[in-house]
């Protein structure tokens, strides 16, 4: 079936994540009404990945979305400034993503070299026009394999391709739109000077709702197929879960490149889709929270806050007494899929195994919860 009104929009939105909700936002700003446009948003609320660990806060460097917060008046706050106690928290420390490794104080020097010198390529006027494979380029850099998995994990987590999927020169233009790289892993870290908005992105959010307009919005409308038609006119036809297509003369998929990989594109995928790399084949993503009675881990000068790349970890203190992150798989859950049960075991042992970096003995936690998704599979 097709939408009810048969409708034609100049613009499909594939995502009503802060990447589309701003897409349209800026479709209203330079061509007001002139343009219509409707988001698909394949969940019952927007928003997307917001308030995540990708997303928890800001760096100064982050001048869009500054500048996004001052026009629509979401004030930002540093870190600091939401604690307790500021002399505190500023001594409070992560745990070293070199944790355990009997190459670490090496694989870091190296990792903080290479770091360097990307920097430096893609701060330069024009970038180098390098068409090598990232994963080919970290194999001729860094001598250990330890530096070689946080870089491959840190472009993974980051930018959502898995090193083999991009050029270098791919690579050296997400760092620049990103400030640079180090600045991306320093997003994965904890910092006094990070920025939040005051009243949360759920604040930013509805406000750009608000903007856009909930009617352009089409909630609950997961897309399976976008087509390209062969008609003069040359339509999209965007088709949804359950079965609705809608019509557009142009479609922007603002959504991840994991969720991509879901839809069926006709007459052909875009180009930059290729093998997954075996040596970072993540294959699903265990998202998880424990709870404890308080933040017992800052008694004893850690911040909660946890990137482990040879354990594919990531967590952050979320709240008083809560741990919230991420376990990425690299085997095929989608055979466990009918209980709890795989993945509270899986749980349980990412805690254990936090608890053991933290306190000896572990921490007591009060509640743990957990789900689990397939990036690549329909559940």
């Amino acid at each position: 079936m097709s939408n009810s009104e048969e409708t034609i929009f100049d613009i499909l939105i594939i995502g009503a994540g802060l990447s589309g909700l701003c897409a349209a936002k800026r479709i209203q700003d330079k061509c007001c009404s002139q343009v219509s446009f409707k988001l698909l948003e394949q969940s019952s609320k927007v928003g997307g990945q917001l308030d995540g660990f990708q997303s928890r806060w800001i760096t100064g460097n982050h001048f869009h979305a500054i500048e996004l917060c001052r026009e629509l008046g979401c004030e930002l706050c540093e870190l600091a400034q939401m604690t307790e106690n500021d002399q505190a928290e500023k001594k409070l420390r992560d745990v070293d993503p070199w944790q355990g490794m009997i190459f670490g104080p090496l694989a870091k020097i190296e990792s903080d070299r290479l770091m360097t010198e990307i920097d430096s390529l893609s701060s330069t006027r024009f970038i180098i026009d390098d068409p090598l494979n990232m994963d080919t380029f970290l194999e001729r850099k860094l001598l250990l394999d330890e530096s070689r998995d946080f870089f491959r994990f840190l472009i993974k987590i980051s930018c959502g391709f898995f090193p083999n999927e991009l050029t270098v020169t791919d690579w050296l233009k997400f760092c620049r739109s990103m400030s640079s790289v180090r600045n991306v892993y320093e997003m994965l870290r904890v910092k006094g000077t990070h920025l939040v908005p005051l009243e949360g992105w759920s604040g930013l959010v509805e406000k750009l709702v608000r903007i856009v307009g909930e009617e352009n919005i089409a909630h609950s409308c997961k897309v399976t197929r976008l087509e390209l038609t062969a008609e003069e006119d040359c339509l999209v036809l965007v088709t949804d879960e359950n079965g609705c297509i809608w019509k557009g003369r142009t479609a922007i998929c603002a959504i991840p490149c994991d969720d991509l990989r879901r839809i069926d594109f006709a007459p052909s995928r875009p180009m930059f889709f290729r093998q997954p790399n075996s040596n970072a084949n993540i294959t699903h993503v265990s998202n998880f929270k424990v709870y404890y009675e308080t933040s017992i881990w800052k008694d004893h000068g850690f911040s909660g806050n946890v990137f482990l790349p040879a354990y594919r970890i990531v967590c952050f203190e979320r709240g008083q007494g809560l741990l919230e992150g991420s376990f990425f798989h690299m085997e095929n859950v989608s055979e466990h899929e009918q209980g709890d049960k795989f993945y509270r075991f899986i749980l349980k042992c990412l805690l254990h195994f936090v608890e053991v970096l933290y306190l000896h003995p572990p921490m007591q936690a009060v509640g743990i919860e957990g789900s689990s998704t397939d990036p690549f599979k329909e559940a």
